[in-house]
């Protein structure tokens, strides 16, 4: 068997440990700090890099009941930002609105000010 560390032009993975000093963000950008706690839920719909709500079914005897679950929407409901979906386990990350979040918005209108109000 070759050797992919050896041969680099045949296996053009590296495969040692060292950090590589990556960064991963999305356009908007999005900062949290190290004590930020990321939850996972299941998700219905797709409610990638939106505000999500947490549905909770009530339990009904002899009626299947499902566990908690992360949905599209809030409002005065609101239980977080969704800032990534794995679409083949069904799961969606969650910020929660309680932790401290910090988002960035770009947009082309050079009259928004920072503090003031905008309806999305």
């Amino acid at each position: 068997m070759k050797n992919p560390s050896s041969y680099r032009a045949t296996f053009s993975n590296n495969t040692d440990f060292r950090d590589k000093h990556l960064r991963f963000s999305n356009s908007g950008g999005t900062e949290t700090s190290r004590n930020t706690k990321l939850e996972n839920h299941p998700m219905k719909g797709y409610p990638y890099k939106r505000g999500v709500k947490l549905v909770v079914n009530p339990f009904v005897q002899g009626q299947p009941h499902f566990e908690p679950h992360v949905e599209a929407g809030g409002g005065d409901d609101l239980y977080g930002i969704c800032i990534d979906v794995d679409d083949f386990t069904r799961t969606a990350t969650v910020v929660p609105i309680t932790e401290n979040f910090k988002g960035r918005l770009l947009a082309k209108n050079t009259g928004i000010k920072s503090g003031d109000k905008l309806l999305f």
